[in-house]
Formats: C-alpha cells, structure tokens, sequence
C-alpha cells in the first residue's frame, strides 16, 4: 500500500504536466492563429472562442467599409466586445469613434480618436479623422499638429494634405494658424512650398504667405522656396508681387536705382528671374566680369545668352555699349511678342512696355553670321524712363 502510493502520486502529476502542455500548446496555436489572421482574415480568426479583440476590432471595420462607412448593429457589438476584451488597444476605440461620429456625437467621437491617438501614435484612420474634424470644427492649431504625423505615416496623401493647408491658409480664420505652424519651419515646409508652386494655388496667397515668415534655418532651403514662389508667381503674371518677393531676400546694397538689375554683370549668372539668368543653349558660353558679359556661340541661329525680367509697363530709353555679332532685345512677358531691338553699336532707341504684357524679357541674344561664331561683349545695358 505505502509503495502504491507514490506511484499513483507520480501517474497524476504526469497526467497534470501533459494536461498543461496540451494547454499551453493550444493557448500558444490559439494566440499564434489569432495574430496571423485578425488582421488579413478576421472572420476566420473569430471562430476562436473566446474570439480576440484585434479579430473583432478588423471585422468591425472591415464591415464598416464594406457597408460604404455605415456602422450597422453587427458592428457595433463587435467593436464593443473588443473594447471589454482590450481596453487599451487603439483599434477598438476608433471603431467607437466611428460609431459616434455617424450617431453625430462629435465631441465624444473626438474623445475617442484622441484616446486611440495617446494609445498608439501611428493609427493612421485616428490621425487622419482628426486632421479632418480639426479643420471642419475650426480647431486651426489642432488641425496643423496633426500634418507632420499624417504625412509621415502616409507619404502617399501629402497632396491632398497640402492642398488642406493652401485652403486653410486661404481662410481668414485659418491663416494665423498656418502661418505659426510654418513660421516653426517644420520639416514639411520646403515641400508645402515646392508642391503648392506647381499646384491650383493662387501664387499671390503663397507669395503673402511666404513674405509673413521668418526665413528657415538652411540657407539653401530658405533660397529654393523663394525661388519656386517667384516663379509661380511669374508663371501666373503676378509680376509686381514676386518682384517684391525676390527684392526682400536682397542685400539693399545690391539694389539698383533703375529696372535694369546689374546692368554691368558684376554678379555672377543666377537662376531667378529678376537677375540675369542664362538658359541652358547648346554651344553658348556666357561669363560675367569686369568687362561685362563675354559671349562665345557657335551656332546657325540666334540664341539668348542672358536675360532678365523687368516689370511694369511705360515708356522707356534703351541703351548698352556692346561689340560683336550681339543685340539686346526687349518682348513682352505675356504673349512674347516683340517690343523693340538694339544692335551692337546702335545708338539707344525708345522702348514702350504695354500695360497688356506686364512685364518684358529683356534679352542678350547672339546672332550668329554666315560663320556660325560669335565672339561679343555688352555692359551697361539700361532702360531709363521716359
């Protein structure tokens, strides 16, 4: 009897270890199966009883889209029963914050997608619920907060994004926000700027914008957002606005009196439009210097070797002191249609800007002979008013 029962003793607690195996295993299949399918297959991951919350949380909402954004009594349970079973996940709670939004509770439904946003971050349907609900509710620096996040979790919206912001900073009430968000020089500045120059924007509401703001840290991105401005702007005949624009990042000794910037060509070649600029022409070489600008071409037609844009409109005299087989001419910036033509040694003619172009391309254009080969100089090109 006394040997019999530590056998018996030993037979259970084997029985108790492979009972707690077995359980362990099916717990561990169970959480395994219920991790790979909650989210691709949440249907199938509910036949788990007691079914998790994540598998409840994705049926719901696959439901929710399926049914076009309805949120049906179905969905409605199983959100709840994953909000008992996980208290504390996102997901749950932004299926509640759906729920509220479609019962028109926004308060509370704010409240839920705040909630689902302090438990993980990087909830995308929070982030982007609340990014929309800010704007439409007025809640500007809110609604600016939540940029930087939503487009760094979705690189892919930042158009849609941006093209909120223009509207926001287009709103009387919006704009302090939107200019106290970019004045911060987040890491999306330079690309709101870049995208929105090439966008349905109005170029004048980004030039103001941009004329509000302390200059970013990087000089080099604080000279490319100008640049893109000034060029929509130019683009859209808005003359006037990005000249201002582009003389405010000037240095004031570099201003010139007169329309004509640098008529000397002191300064290096740039890629602004109010300064001379050189178009990228097949065999043309242009350099400035002491003695202006020095043009070597080889080619059979006329090329421009530098220009500038000059804005207003009025009457003009047209001078500049050139040698070689080079003219500056003058066309108007809105449809290029001549104005006037200086040869190399001609005297100064008279020069009319119509109101209708806005502004004119002043030119430097080589006129290559029966050679093909220019070799030219010109210095103080000048535009005096009439």
């Amino acid at each position: 009897m006394s040997d019999a029962a530590p056998v018996v003793r030993t037979t259970r607690m084997r029985i108790a270890i492979v009972l707690g195996l077995l359980l362990l295993g099916w717990a561990t299949v169970r959480a395994t199966a219920l991790a790979l399918l909650a989210e691709d297959r949440p249907r199938l991951a509910l036949v788990f009883a007691p079914a998790g919350a994540a598998a409840l949380a994705n049926a719901a909402q696959m439901r929710i889209v399926q049914a076009g954004g309805t949120v049906d009594a179905v969905a409605r349970a199983q959100t709840a029963a994953a909000l008992r079973r996980a208290p504390r996940d996102a997901a749950p709670l932004i299926l509640a914050g759906l729920a509220a939004s479609a019962d028109g509770a926004a308060d509370r439904a704010q409240a839920l997608m705040e909630a689902a946003r302090a438990r993980d971050p990087r909830a995308g349907i929070a982030r982007y619920w609340l990014l929309d609900h800010y704007v439409r509710t007025g809640q500007g620096n809110a609604a600016l907060a939540e940029v930087g996040p939503a487009l760094r979790l979705r690189p892919g919206t930042r158009p849609a994004i941006f093209a909120l912001v223009s509207a926001m900073a287009a709103s009387p009430e919006m704009r302090e926000p939107v200019r106290a968000a970019l004045a911060r020089d987040p890491d999306w500045r330079e690309s709101f700027f870049a995208m929105q120059a090439t966008a349905n924007v109005d170029p004048v509401l980004l030039v103001h914008l941009l004329a509000s703001l302390p200059p970013p840290a990087d000089p080099a991105s604080r000279a490319r957002e100008r640049r893109v401005v000034v060029l929509a702007a130019v683009r859209a005949g808005a003359y006037a606005e990005a000249e201002t624009l582009w003389q405010a990042a000037r240095p004031t000794t570099a201003r010139e009196a007169g329309p004509v910037h640098d008529p000397m060509f002191r300064r290096p070649l740039a890629d602004t439009p109010f300064d001379w600029s050189a178009p990228d022409v097949a065999g043309m070489q242009a350099q400035t210097g002491r003695d202006g600008l020095t043009v070597a071409y080889r080619g059979e037609t006329p090329a421009t070797a530098a220009q500038q844009l000059v804005p207003g409109a009025g009457r003009y005299r047209l001078s500049a002191r050139a040698t070689g087989d080079i003219e500056v001419r003058l066309s108007c910036a809105h449809d290029e249609s001549p104005l006037v033509a200086l040869p190399a040694g001609g005297d100064a003619v008279d020069a009319t800007i119509p109101a209708r172009c806005g502004a004119a391309w002043l030119r430097v254009v080589a006129t290559p002979g029966d050679t093909g080969v220019v070799n030219a100089t010109i210095a103080d090109v000048q535009l005096i008013r009439a």
